[in-house]
């Protein structure tokens, strides 16, 4: 398999969504349509991804909820689960096709984390960081351990669970007066957040430690003064671009 392609968009007269349909690019360029079972009719996908011949899809729609799918070889889905009776925010990562989780927050329960995983055989719940209420990423380190960024109401918090063991808080910094926190990822390992203000242009931040940070339009300086890397660490700043 080399791509999925969304091909429907909803209706822009409030009615009912039209069909969105899927299909699978194969090398070379030849597609096959995604069997109905797997995004069926009035739901909506949330997000998409593959492994090998597996793809995963997250979606949205009434009256089944919101519901995680896996086929292969372009089948009728394996089991599914449904993790929301409602709206949903929802995102796929993986490591393998055994190895799966589907995270967010639902609206049926006023709000709550998403966080469910396949392990090649089922769907189940995980359990995500104490008090928070919705995920916006997440990824797993070389070592094992897992990483999220969660929202508690509007406050932001970076978390952290060794394989096998509990989800513990990382400290973020505190942002400068008139700035603020406006995106962040996990990716390869590293946490990066990205901080803007009405005055000065927008900063990476990168999670320590670090060997390099790249700042545009700066030559080699000395350990950055203003937080490119959290908690506070000696780096290396080296013009250029990420």
């Amino acid at each position: 398999m080399q791509s999925v392609q969304l091909t429907g968009y909803p209706t822009a007269s409030g009615g009912p969504p039209e069909h969105h349909g899927l299909r699978i690019i194969r090398p070379g360029g030849k597609q096959e349509a995604v069997p109905e079972s797997m995004v069926p009719i009035n739901t909506r996908p949330l997000d998409f991804a593959t492994f090998g011949d597996a793809l995963f899809v997250v979606v949205q729609g009434e009256p089944r909820g919101s519901e995680a799918r896996m086929s292969r070889n372009n089948q009728p889905p394996d089991p599914h689960a449904t993790f929301a009776s409602t709206a949903a925010q929802a995102h796929l990562w993986l490591a393998s096709d055994r190895d799966v989780f589907v995270y967010g927050s639902a609206a049926d329960e006023g709000r709550r984390p998403l966080f469910v995983h396949w392990d090649g055989e089922h769907w189940a719940p995980d359990a995500p960081p104490p008090g928070v209420d919705r995920l916006v990423a997440f990824d797993r380190t070389d070592a094992g351990a897992e990483r999220v960024f969660g929202f508690t109401g509007d406050a932001l918090s970076l978390w952290e669970r060794p394989r096998g063991g509990a989800w513990t808080r990382i400290d973020l910094p505190h942002p400068h007066v008139a700035e603020k926190i406006d995106n962040q990822w996990l990716m390869n390992g590293e946490a990066w957040l990205h901080v803007t203000s009405d005055y000065r242009p927008g900063r990476l931040l990168r999670m320590a430690p670090v060997q390099q940070v790249y700042r545009v339009g700066k030559g080699l300086e000395a350990p950055d003064p203003e937080d490119a890397c959290f908690p506070p660490e000696p780096v290396a700043v080296v013009d250029g671009g990420a």
